[in-house]
C-alpha cells in the first residue's frame, strides 16, 4: 500500500471520527422539543444504502471498474473537502449545529461562512465525504449508485 492509501485511510477515519462526534453531541442534547419528522432516519438509512451499494459494485461488478489514478487522488481530495466544507459548516453554527434540519419561529437565517454561499453545506460536505469514500475504489457503478442513494437522502 502506498502514501496515498495511507492518507485514504486517513481521511476515512477522520470522517468517522468526526461524524462519531457529531452523533454524540446530538446524543447529548435535549431532543424533547425536536421534530424532524423523520428525517434523520431517513438520511441514515440512505447512507447505509450507498455504503452497502458502492462497495457491492466495488466487489462484485469488476467491469464497471476504472484502472486509474486519478481515482485514487480525486478520491482522497473529495473526502477532504467534504470534511472541510461540513466542518466549516458545524464551526459556524457552533452549539446552534445538528444533523437534522430543525427550524423554529425565532430563529434567523445564517448568512455567514460556508452559508453565505450554499443553504445547506453540512449536507453537501457529507454528500461529497461519502462520494470520496467509494469513488477512491474507481468503480464508477459504485460512484453513481451512491449518488442517486445519497441524494434520495437528502
Amino acid at each position: 500500500m502506498g502514501i496515498v492509501g495511507y492518507i485514504y485511510i486517513f481521511a476515512f477515519l477522520s470522517w468517522l471520527v468526526f461524524e462519531g462526534f457529531l452523533i454524540f453531541k446530538d446524543f447529548r442534547r435535549d431532543q424533547k422539543h425536536a421534530k424532524d419528522n423523520g428525517t434523520l432516519k431517513w438520511l441514515t438509512f440512505c447512507i447505509a444504502l450507498a455504503f452497502l451499494g458502492g462497495f457491492s459494485f466495488i466487489n462484485y461488478a469488476k467491469q464497471y471498474h476504472i484502472d486509474n489514478a486519478y481515482f485514487v487522488y480525486l478520491g482522497v481530495f473529495t473526502i477532504c473537502l467534504g470534511i472541510f466544507i461540513r466542518g466549516w459548516a458545524v464551526h459556524t453554527l457552533g452549539r446552534s449545529f445538528q444533523r437534522v434540519i430543525i427550524t423554529n419561529k425565532d430563529q434567523n437565517t445564517i448568512t455567514v461562512g460556508p452559508f453565505k454561499y450554499l443553504r445547506h453545506p453540512s449536507y453537501l460536505g457529507l454528500f461529497l465525504s461519502v462520494i470520496g469514500i467509494v469513488g477512491f475504489w474507481g468503480n464508477y457503478a459504485g460512484i453513481l449508485f451512491t449518488a442517486i442513494a445519497l441524494l434520495c437522502g437528502i
